[in-house]
């Protein structure tokens, strides 16, 4: 005998599941990078899967529990040039109980 959940209940928990966000790397934009940080840290959520996301993208970071920052950083992303390296800086801000507060994600450039 087959057990099986019923359709109503596996609608239910695909609606409640978040949508995750998409990968990120060196090849994305700005915008892109801004976008899937956004919904892999929105503000009021706990900055842990915000961590974990940043992690399974091997994505440079380091949580300052004193500063209560998660700063991150993105080398050589599009948009740069042939002497100019163009990145994506990144600062997730939380509050004592690790809720995400604010979220930075701007462009750093160094070059010659």
């Amino acid at each position: 005998m087959r057990h099986t959940l019923p359709v109503a209940l596996c609608v239910a928990l695909f609606a409640a599941t978040p949508a995750l966000a998409s990968d990120i790397s060196r090849h994305n934009t700005l915008a892109q990078i801004d976008a899937a940080i956004r919904k892999a840290a929105p503000v009021g959520g706990e900055v842990g899967p915000a961590l974990a996301y940043l992690d399974a993208n091997h994505v440079e970071n380091s949580d300052q529990a004193r500063e209560r920052t998660v700063y991150a950083i993105i080398r050589g992303i599009r948009g740069g040039s042939f002497l100019i390296e163009k990145s994506a800086s990144i600062r997730i801000i939380y509050d004592e109980r690790r809720r995400v507060t604010e979220v930075r994600v701007y462009a750093d450039y160094t070059g010659p």
